[in-house]
Formats: C-alpha cells, sequence, structure tokens
C-alpha cells in the first residue's frame, strides 16, 4: 500500500461522504441484516465471483468487481476511486495501488471495530512499538523475517494419515480463510482449561495448525492430534475409515463451538449469516 496520494487528497470531502455511504452497510456491517445484503449482492459484475480477496465496490456508481476488472471498469468509465470491500481501503487509479490518507483510516477503523464488536470480537488499534523494540529490531536484524514474492508461506501439505484426506479438506480450507487466519494469529483465542497438562482443548490444537501453517516450514505437516482430538469428542467419525468431509466440517466445528468462548460462536455466525 501506498503513503497518501494527492489525488485522494483533493477529492477527499466526497470520497468520505461516499465511504460513510457504504461502509456499515456493505464493507464493514454490523448487524445480520446488513451481512445477508453483502453476502447476496456483493460479487464481481465481470466474473461473478465472489471469493476474491480484493473484491472492490467503485467509488462512483453501483459496481461490484475484483480488483482485475475494477481496473478495466475505471479505465473504461473514467472514474478514479474503489473501495475494497473487505478492508475499506482506498484504490487510486492513476497511483494504480490502495493508497493510505491518515484522515480517512480514522473513519475506517471506527467502522471496522464497531462491526468486530457486534461480533464479539476484540477490536483494532494502531501499533506504535517502544523505543526499546525498535532498538532491539535495528540491532538485531536477523529477528526479523523477510517475505519476497517467491515467500512459500502458509503454502504447507498435509500427511494423509489414513484416509485422512477428508479433514485435510477440512483443515487446509480453514487455515486460507482471512477471518479465521486473523483470529488465531492474533492470539485471540483463551483457553477453558489453560492448566490442564495434556488440553484436550480443539481451539487450542486448531490455533498451533493455523502456526505451523504460517511459520514458513514447506515440509508437509501431520495433523494427528487434530484428528485425535475430533475422534475423541465425536465418536462416530473415529477410526481409520473414509469420511464425509461435510459431516467431519460439522462435527468439528461443534467440537470448536464447546471449546470456545462466545467470540468464536459469533465469529461462525458471520461466516454462516445464522439468525439469532
Amino acid at each position: 500500500m501506498s503513503s497518501s496520494c494527492v489525488h485522494v487528497a483533493k477529492h477527499r470531502r466526497s470520497l468520505a461522504k461516499t465511504l460513510n455511504t457504504v461502509i456499515f452497510a456493505i464493507i464493514f456491517p454490523d448487524n445480520d441484516a446488513s451481512r445477508v445484503v453483502q453476502a447476496k449482492y456483493v460479487r464481481c459484475r465481470q466474473c461473478r465471483t465472489r471469493l476474491c480477496a480484493l473484491m472492490c465496490a467503485c467509488c462512483e456508481c453501483s459496481t461490484f468487481a475484483c480488483i482485475q476488472h475494477m481496473r478495466a471498469h475505471l479505465k473504461d468509465k473514467g472514474h478514479s476511486f474503489a473501495f475494497s470491500v473487505q478492508t475499506g481501503f482506498v484504490y487510486c487509479k492513476r497511483c494504480g495501488d490502495f493508497v493510505y490518507d491518515r484522515r480517512m483510516e480514522r473513519a475506517r477503523r471506527e467502522a471496522e471495530n464497531a462491526a468486530r464488536r457486534s461480533l464479539s470480537l476484540s477490536t483494532r488499534c494502531l501499533w506504535h512499538p517502544d523505543r526499546a523494540l525498535v532498538e532491539t529490531l535495528t540491532c538485531e536484524p536477523s529477528m526479523m523475517t523477510r517475505f519476497t514474492r517467491n515467500t512459500s508461506r502458509g503454502l504447507r501439505g498435509l500427511v494423509n494419515l489414513g484416509n485422512t484426506c477428508f479433514m485435510n479438506s477440512i483443515i487446509q480450507a480453514m487455515v486460507h480463510t482471512p477471518h479465521l487466519k486473523d483470529y488465531f494469529m492474533t492470539d485471540q483465542h483463551r483457553c477453558l482449561t489453560p492448566s490442564h497438562p495434556n488440553s484436550q482443548c480443539l481451539m487450542c490444537e486448531l490455533s498451533n495448525t493455523f502456526q505451523e501453517f504460517y511459520k514458513g516450514d514447506v515440509t508437509p505437516y501431520k495433523p494427528h492430534r487434530f484428528l485425535n482430538l475430533v475422534w475423541t469428542h465425536a465418536r462416530h467419525l473415529a477410526g481409520y475409515e473414509q469420511q464425509d468431509a461435510h459431516e467431519f466440517f460439522i462435527a468439528a466445528l461443534d467440537v470448536l463451538h464447546r471449546h470456545s468462548g462466545s467470540s468464536f460462536y459469533s465469529l461462525i455466525r458471520f461466516f454462516f449469516l445464522i439468525a439469532t
């Protein structure tokens, strides 16, 4: 993301007005009705996809499109800006990138935190490292991880433990779901039995699975403990026989709900638009 550009500065007032109009309805919906609207109508006008992480909304018309087709739309229609539907950041056609604007960031962050509070999730805040941490990172560059275009972070295979491809497909889907990644990689899970020496908490194991996937290792990972815990708490799935992936997914969600507080259940409600 680029720092603030002169184009945004010239149109800040109109962009802020547009952002205030769509941010609670589409970008950060804070109620179930708005989430239904978001899930139903936000898709690329050209390729019809819903799954693109960089889905955008044009700031000058009602067009939704993935970033590739949004660039073409802005060029063809002579429009200048778009919002990321996922993050609320501004895309500038003339800069060819998402740009940061300090004034608009405050409104964006307040709306995001309102949506997170409605899901019982922790709120975000700006991180300002203290002097000691800055000095440590400056003096010890080896402590920092540098990612390049060829970095394979998050791309890791799973070992088949004997007809467990059904489980592997569910784990791969979970660890590549952005909101779940955000939840577990920011240490939001609080174990209900932290003092237990051999924790039977599936939430803790899923958190550990996320850490294993995103630590940079490319060797195949063995999710044997995840499998064992599901067997322990959902005995009808125990055994090395092929199982239905959807049945495993529902059973795993049930166990995760039992082993978590309200925040994770709120996250599941957000994904599946479960009415209260």
